[in-house]
């Protein structure tokens, strides 16, 4: 049976689930196109079984001993992170200066040590900058070859009962892809939260400073933007366990039909085994889809986020100019940290592998 595409099918599970929704410009009903594409992919056979989910204390208490070793190099590293928002709201700041006593008053005389000061915080900046990418690359490499190592050995020593019920494709992209999102989680997640917390610090204090009921007016939003990018997290972070464990199982098939190749040619199976490969290429690239259409709708949900929180802060900063609260150099330094804002926001509610 022929199976409508594109839009025609849109409309389509829209009627047949009893939507009476409004149709779009191009006839499609937007909020059934939403909830197709946030849907969860449906269960195929023949896929490996899905690996049951552990609390992140399990997973630290198992994978710790392979990061201590590096764990005073790693502190270093986040210590570096720290410090990059304090770097980036000195400068923030320093440029407020130079709107409000060189470019309004037209006056010449501080811009020779600003500029001073922005190359001293630029050399800062880079050498932090440097700090914190060999420390990642370094901690999180050695943790890598720890941690794929323990795990081969330990795969070694298993029983072949055991071993037998594992379809070796999946346990070859576990060994490679699973263990990367394992370090992603220790080394890469575990910096991009410290760095988050650090902006958020900075940036919400310097704003308060700024202008405390301006700030407080500008921040309604946060609480439902970091509510938003949370929801659309999880989803994500499904949709994206659920290509990894279709790519397992893609690998499997190729691994067990390339070993048997002799067996496969004797016995007239290349088309069989053709299509085999083409119907589990099939279930990857679906698994795909819907991780696109959800990393496709999660910008078009923050921009407008975004657009608000900054129009918001616009409107309300023209009555603080006005009122003599707020000085030029200081909107436009306002509106540079709340725009700064989003992004750890977003990093917060980011899906962790």
């Amino acid at each position: 049976m022929h199976k409508p595409k594109g839009p025609r099918r849109i409309r389509l599970a829209a009627e047949t689930s009893g939507q009476t929704a409004r149709r779009g410009p191009f006839g499609v009903r937007p909020l059934a196109a939403l909830r197709l594409a946030l849907a969860p992919l449906s269960e195929k056979a023949g896929l490996v079984a899905a690996a049951p989910p552990v609390p992140i204390r399990e997973i630290i208490r198992r994978f710790w001993p392979d990061l201590r070793a590096d764990r005073w190099l790693l502190l270093l590293g986040l210590g570096a992170v720290a410090a990059l928002p304090a770097i980036v709201t000195i400068e923030v700041w320093l440029f407020q200066i130079l709107v409000d006593s060189v470019l309004v008053p037209q006056v010449l005389g501080p811009l020779g040590w600003l500029a001073l000061a922005y190359l001293a915080l630029n050399l800062c900046s880079g050498g932090l900058s440097y700090t914190d990418e060999y420390v990642a690359a370094r901690v999180g490499g050695r943790f890598l070859v720890r941690l794929r190592s323990r795990l081969f050995a330990h795969v070694h020593q298993l029983s072949l009962p055991i071993l037998d019920r594992r379809r070796l494709g999946d346990l070859v992209a576990r060994l490679s892809g699973d263990v990367a999102a394992i370090e992603s989680l220790f080394v890469s997640g575990l910096t991009s939260i410290v760095s988050a917390v650090f902006q958020l610090f900075f940036f919400i204090g310097a704003l308060l400073l700024l202008d405390w009921q301006l700030a407080l007016a500008s921040l309604v939003l946060a609480p439902l933007f970091w509510g938003t990018a949370r929801f659309y997290a999880q989803r994500l972070k499904r949709a994206s366990r659920e290509k990894r464990r279709r790519t397992g199982s893609l690998s499997s098939i190729a691994e067990e039909s390339l070993s048997s190749a002799a067996l496969v040619q004797s016995h007239g199976l290349q088309a069989q085994e053709a299509r085999r490969f083409h119907d589990q290429a099939e279930d990857v690239y679906e698994a795909e889809l819907a991780a696109a259409k959800l990393r496709g709708i999660y910008p078009i949900v923050v921009h407008l986020f975004e657009l608000a929180g900054m129009l918001a802060a616009i409107v309300l900063g023209a009555w603080a100019l006005a009122d003599g609260r707020l000085t030029l150099g200081g909107m436009l330094a306002f509106l540079a940290y709340l725009g700064m804002l989003y992004r750890p926001v977003q990093e917060l509610g980011h899906p962790r592998p």
